[in-house]
């Protein structure tokens, strides 16, 4: 099944929580983060459409998630610019953990420097104790 179909029904449970199987949910997170880990150029598309979701249903999405989704974006298409610049954009909302890389890759994209903005973008490191899942628990 198609990436993106998988991010709306994982929307869709996150707008239900009250009725979510939390096991089921967990289970569609880590089917998605296999499908994203192993994906293709065909699946840029999904990536992109993810990417491009307004921003109050991506940042409801589990945060590894929506990092896993932009990192293999990132690696099917290291020259675009307005992904990296859509990267270091969600980096802003999460406060000052990824400040300093959002603004390096803002930075580094204006100068054009797109190799080493692609290397900060694939460094950025991820914090499971405090973005886990909606319990705190890792995904």
């Amino acid at each position: 099944m198609a990436i993106y179909s998988e991010i709306v029904k994982l929307l869709q449970m996150i707008d239900n929580w009250q009725q979510t199987d939390e096991q089921k949910y967990r289970e569609l997170c880590r089917r998605i983060e296999l499908s994203v880990t192993h994906a293709q150029h065909s699946n840029v598309n999904d990536f992109y459409r993810i990417i491009h979701l307004e921003y109050d249903k991506l940042l409801t999405l589990p945060v590894k998630l929506v990092f896993l989704v932009f990192k293999k974006a990132n690696q099917l298409n290291p020259n675009d610019r307005e992904l990296l610049l859509s990267f270091s954009a969600y980096l802003f909302c999460h406060g000052p953990q990824w400040d300093r890389e959002a603004e390096q890759i803002r930075h580094l994209v204006e100068e054009g420097k797109m190799e080493a903005c692609c290397e900060i973008a694939q460094r950025i490191t991820w914090n499971d104790e405090y973005y886990g899942s909606r319990d705190g628990n890792e995904l």
